[in-house]
């Protein structure tokens, strides 16, 4: 007698040929799911990125973007601009002064962690919702790549940043391909949370229905 045919696990992912783009993409998709789907981890990203982000953004300690911005008389730092030019950033990195760009330096410093630890809490978070409210299968699943592609940009963004402050008065030439990575860092960074939102609503109304679908059935009884 044959043994049992036990039917293997899908992966979260879209089904591909596995030597195609699309297969290596499905699979590395269902890869950073599966590892970042875990409750736990998602505990531990929040309690890294809720005070670091408190600090970070509503504080006024050295290192956060409050001071930086003050110390370069109130204008916003390069990180947060949608589109900036050579001249703009000469213009900025003059009138901070040494003082300003000396704080400009600190607020780098703790650039380090804050895109690995935003990057780590939005994956997680998107993980676990996709395998709550998402059929497998669906192409939705690659959304879970795209805080990687937000963490990359920052990150190349601050090699550019700390060029421009060691160079200065010195000016590369590189000012118009670091606005672009500034650019897809803040799109797809807002994208992110515009998917972890849409992702939440989804949730909701799917707990809702079941809600309502499941006192229907006792009232019935």
């Amino acid at each position: 007698m044959s043994a049992p045919l036990h039917e293997p696990m899908q992966p979260p992912h879209p089904r591909s040929a596995p030597g195609t783009r699309s297969g290596r993409l499905a699979h590395l998709t269902g890869t950073v799911e599966t590892a970042a789907a875990r409750p736990r981890l998602l505990v531990l990203a929040l309690a890294g990125f809720v005070p670091f982000f408190v600090l970070y953004f509503g504080t006024r300690l050295p290192f956060s973007l409050p001071s930086a911005a003050s110390a370069c008389g109130g204008q916003p730092i390069l990180d947060q601009r949608w589109a900036y030019t050579a001249d703009d950033v000469a213009g900025y990195l003059r009138t901070c002064g040494v003082a300003g760009r000396e704080a400009i330096q600190r607020q780098q410093d703790a650039d380090l962690l804050y895109p690995a630890v935003f990057g780590l809490m939005l994956t997680v978070s998107v993980a676990l919702l996709l395998r709550s409210v998402v059929r497998r299968g669906s192409s939705l699943h690659v959304l879970v790549l795209l805080p990687a592609v937000t963490t990359a940009a920052d990150y190349l963004e601050n090699v550019g940043i700390r060029t421009l402050l060691a160079l200065y008065p010195a000016q590369p030439p590189f000012v118009p391909a670091l606005a672009l990575v500034t650019a897809i860092k803040l799109i797809t960074g807002w994208a992110c949370m515009a998917a972890l939102l849409g992702l939440l609503c989804a949730a909701g109304a799917r707990w809702g229905i079941r809600r309502v679908a499941s006192r229907r059935h006792a009232a019935e009884r």
